[in-house]
């Protein structure tokens, strides 16, 4: 039973790491263009 809930948690670990660094740097990158857009 467990060795089955590792093998399935595996694969989306990776996965779900992928996912948060792409919402932080897209969070980032909004920021950013906050920023700029409030300085000009």
């Amino acid at each position: 039973m467990y060795n089955g809930e590792q093998r399935i948690s595996a694969p989306t670990c990776p996965y779900l790491l992928r996912c948060l660094l792409l919402y932080h740097f897209l969070v980032k990158m909004q920021l950013s263009l906050w920023t700029i857009m409030l300085n000009n």
